[in-house]
């Protein structure tokens, strides 16, 4: 229940730590987004005391760039791992592959997910407070080398040992190498 003030209810306010004067949220509803080329895209209107920014000097920033960039080159190189690895997994081993059947690549790709679920709950805080920002994204931008490495390890350990445990103890290996490059993505 908001206060009354001489019968009225009390304007709510809401402040970001951003925002040098709070507005109220009725004004922010009512605000009508600018539609020049000048203006934020996609942002309010700000006060005349407010400094404005056109996308173009946004995107002109050192650190928006920087960000960006990071950003694009982990997803290049997730969107790879995550189109590469079950096609690797269902070609035949005389193709380059492991031959697997769906179910088994399904269980792989499921305990992927699992762990990497639990290893950001458990582990991202903890890793990001020891290794920073950038020391989080440059090792685990590092973790992707010995991802892509090991796909030919592994055919040719199947080639030799045939898929068994050998093989599946270099999958789960790959497996704990990608976990520390997804935890990039909290830290971009």
């Amino acid at each position: 229940m908001q206060p009354r003030i001489s019968g009225q209810l009390k304007p709510t306010v809401f402040a970001l730590q951003t925002v040098s004067s709070p507005k109220t949220l009725r004004t922010l509803l009512t605000k009508r987004f600018r539609s020049s080329s000048s203006s934020c895209v996609g942002l309010p209107e700000a006060d005349d005391a407010e400094k404005r920014y056109t996308l173009r000097q946004l995107v002109a920033r050192r650190r928006v760039l920087l960000t960006v960039t990071n950003y694009a080159t982990l997803s290049l190189v997730e969107i790879s791992y995550r189109a590469i690895q079950p096609l690797f997994l269902s070609t035949p081993i005389s193709s380059g592959g492991l031959g697997l059947d769906p179910p088994s690549i399904g269980k792989i790709l499921a305990c992927l997910g699992i762990l990497n679920g639990i290893f950001q709950v458990t582990c991202f805080a903890r890793a990001h407070a020891i290794c920073g920002t950038k020391g989080l994204f440059v090792g685990g931008m590092c973790c992707a080398v010995p991802v892509f490495a090991l796909f030919p390890v592994m055919n040719a350990m199947a080639r030799f040992y045939g898929v068994g445990l050998a093989v599946y103890s270099v999958v789960a290996l790959q497996i704990i190498f990608s976990l520390g490059w997804n935890s990039c993505f909290g830290g971009s």
